[in-house]
């Protein structure tokens, strides 16, 4: 799982304690395609995004990496490489039917908007009375990072149920994020 770690640092700079762990999918959705040219891993897409899912690798929860198919709905946590291909280092078979999609704001309407994901692909939301959003103080606005939740029409729309902020702010040097994998963690700070 790729998790999200706060808490404070120490004085020598590598270890620390944490306050909180809190594990956030990368992406959630139906497999649309799947290759599997080579017999150790498979490239995946879901909702425009291509992701790549290693037999060795990759840990699996509800499912296993021969069973792995079309229409699977698949919540995915790992990371994104230099040429947009997200790389799975989770990979868990749900059993409903929503889909959670991360990215960045445009083309706000009355009732819509456009979502780049966080490897460049576009897709429209719909959205309405019925809608949750949560820290959205000022309302949709162009270029907010958002997670959105709802359904997906097996094209090119979401509906959404929710639509929350993934934008986060360090004002000073007692804040900061670690990521990387445990028990090796890069730190990265303000």
């Amino acid at each position: 799982m790729v998790v999200s770690v706060n808490g404070t640092i120490n004085s020598d700079g590598v270890t620390g304690t944490a306050t909180s762990i809190i594990f956030d999918d990368q992406l959630q959705g139906p497999v649309s395609t799947i290759d599997a040219s080579t017999p150790d891993s498979k490239t995946v897409t879901i909702i425009g995004t291509s992701i790549l899912i290693d037999r060795l690798k990759t840990s699996f929860d509800n499912t296993d990496f021969a069973n792995i198919n079309v229409g699977n709905n698949l919540e995915i946590s790992g990371y994104y490489d230099s040429s947009g291909t997200l790389i799975a280092s989770r990979v868990e078979l749900k059993t409903s039917s929503d889909v959670e999609v991360k990215g960045v704001i445009s083309g706000v309407t009355g009732s819509t908007f456009t979502l780049t994901t966080l490897n460049l692909y576009t897709i429209d939301i719909e959205y309405s009375s019925l809608t949750t959003f949560k820290d959205l103080p000022s309302g949709l606005q162009e270029g907010a990072l958002v997670e959105v939740e709802g359904t997906f029409d097996g094209t090119n729309t979401i509906t959404a149920a929710k639509v929350e902020s993934e934008e986060f702010e360090l004002s000073d040097s007692d804040e900061f994020e670690l990521e990387g994998t445990l028990p090796n963690l890069l730190i990265l700070t303000a």
